[in-house]
């Protein structure tokens, strides 16, 4: 679906929703710490994509709004750091002047070279024209100086909406998608080298070829990606609209696709938007925005699956809609015994989303539920220390001046 009908489509599942009550483990509230209030001022507003954090403790991420410069009443969106203090930085904040040609609404995460660069990118800017008039989006690098470049600019032809976070090679090369955009305008896969150089990896044609990846990518050892469309597929059952339930694709380094699994929707989960995530047997990981039984919503709550290297697909959980949360679309991640841990960004005991571990054993647990005053709408999922502890943020809900979201730290 394009970019409007996917938020759209977001908004009228919400408004149908049933709440459920089902039986789950017990919060742990005690381990749960807000890190940072954004108050929706200079410091940003509504953060969106899955943190950093680097060897001293520091996270790094960007809000969606916020920042001061324009754009709407609250801004153009920010990049900030947050030090293991609880010191917040903004290092760039996007201005509504430069907006065309600068890029505005970050929406993915931030990474970091081996230089101390962060690379992130932006919905919308670079170049007028695209969807939304504005531009189609960029990719953009904060030295460590705190010095801001635009790398690379998104025309429509070369791709639109860079939504995913982006991933880095042992080269250097950087790699993302777009979810518009490209030769048959049903997103792209990209390439960006270290001198700058811009290159279109690959179009998504459409069809059961896949349409509209909006997760990073995961890459293997042998310089396979792996990653998710969140529409395409050929099976066209999954709402009113007759929109495609989604695929999991490889790409091999050449840039030759190939479909590993086509969703049905219903009980098999359907648009699936969180990143890949893979064990020693070389199973993948992920979740479905919708799709699954358990709920009362046409479309489903959402769910976890698995991926066998042989193309076996089994449903791990199916969210009910009640107690343990629904829409898991976030950063995913596994602990080094096989846990995956998540977030599901809609309803739970307090009707603001989740935190909950998926065992290897296959028992589902909510960790924490979001209550407002500590966070709401937990969209851009969770990362993990060597220690074991996650980190994330909430996109609305805290204490601040505006209730614009949290950064938080979970210690299971």
């Amino acid at each position: 679906m394009g970019d409007m009908m996917l938020r759209t489509f977001k908004s009228l599942i919400l408004d149908s929703v049933l709440i459920g009550l089902i039986a789950l483990c017990p919060v742990q509230a005690k381990s749960y710490k807000v890190l940072y209030y954004f108050n929706g001022g200079t410091d940003g507003a509504s953060p969106a994509g899955p943190l950093l954090l680097d060897s001293s403790g520091n996270l790094y991420g960007t809000t969606q709004n916020g920042g001061g410069k324009g754009c709407n009443s609250l801004g153009c969106g920010t990049v900030f750091k947050l030090a293991a203090d609880g010191t917040e930085t903004v290092l760039y904040a996007f201005r509504k002047s430069a907006k065309a040609n600068t890029g505005a609404y970050p929406v993915s995460g931030v990474i970091e070279d081996a230089n101390g660069n962060l690379y992130g990118t932006t919905q919308d800017g670079g170049r007028p024209g695209c969807f939304n008039e504005y531009g189609c989006g960029t990719i953009f690098k904060i030295s460590p100086r705190g010095k801001k470049t635009t790398v690379a600019r998104f025309d429509g032809n070369n791709g639109d909406d860079p939504s995913s976070s982006l991933i880095q090679d042992q080269m250097g090369n950087i790699y993302g998608t777009t979810q518009l955009g490209g030769e048959h305008g049903h997103g792209t896969i990209y390439k960006l080298q270290p001198n700058n150089v811009f290159t279109t990896f690959y179009s998504f044609a459409g069809g059961n070829d896949g349409s509209d990846p909006v997760s990073p990518l995961l890459e293997d050892s042998s310089g396979n990606f792996y990653g998710t469309t969140t529409e395409g597929g050929g099976y066209d059952n999954c709402d009113d609209s007759g929109f495609d339930c989604g695929t999991i694709f490889e790409i091999s380094s050449d840039g030759n696709e190939r479909v590993l699994y086509a969703f049905q929707g219903e009980a098999d989960g359907s648009f699936p938007m969180s990143n890949l995530v893979t064990d020693a047997s070389g199973n993948l990981y992920g979740t479905t925005e919708s799709g699954g039984m358990g709920c009362s919503l046409d479309e489903g709550c959402g769910t976890i699956f698995k991926l066998t290297p042989d193309g076996i697909k089994t449903a791990l959980y199916e969210f009910k809609g009640g107690d343990d949360g629904a829409f898991p679309g976030g950063n995913l991640v596994m602990d080094p015994q096989g846990n995956l841990f998540g977030t599901a960004s809609w309803y739970g005991a307090n009707g603001n989303g989740v935190i909950y571990e998926m065992a290897q054993n296959g028992t589902f647990t909510v960790l924490h539920s979001f209550n407002g005053d500590d966070g709401s709408t937990p969209n851009g999922g969770l990362i993990m220390s060597t220690e074991g502890a996650l980190y994330g943020n909430t996109s609305s809900g805290g204490l601040g001046a505006c209730g614009c979201g949290t950064i938080f730290e979970f210690r299971p």
